[in-house]
């Protein structure tokens, strides 16, 4: 069988029309594929919208989180910087624990007279000049 042949055979077929709804299905094949197109670049524009939200606010917890550790690396370091005074100050000062006071006294412990012996007497050290 040659392409005439072929031809000859494939024209002496009935012609088969389109149905009468034929146009208004593949129209509204086609308007339902285009408002899926949309629900899917809506979807997309969605999520790159979503994504650059989320990675704004990591960086901006980040950002916060960086700050609060600069803080408190810096408030360390004064505290450490506090603590090397107080103990250069105390290595001058007298062995003497305040014990306290009742409102009229006050109770001071001399380390250097305490021992097994018995207390040594209240001081009573007054505010007044």
């Amino acid at each position: 069988m040659n392409d005439s042949e072929l031809h000859e055979l494939l024209t002496r077929l009935p012609r088969e029309g389109a149905s009468r709804h034929f146009t208004a299905t593949v129209l509204g094949r086609l308007g339902r594929s285009r408002r899926l197109a949309s629900i899917r670049i809506a979807a997309a524009v969605a999520f790159v919208a979503l994504t650059a939200l989320i990675g704004v606010t990591f960086g901006v917890v980040e950002s916060r989180e960086a700050h609060a550790m600069a803080e408190l690396r810096t408030e360390q370091e004064r505290i450490r910087t506090e603590l090397e005074s107080l103990k250069r100050l105390s290595a001058n000062w007298e062995p003497v624990i305040h014990l306290g006071s009742d409102g009229d006294v006050e109770y001071v412990l001399d380390l250097r007279t305490a021992n097994d012996e018995p207390a040594p007497p209240v001081v009573r050290l007054s505010n007044s000049y």
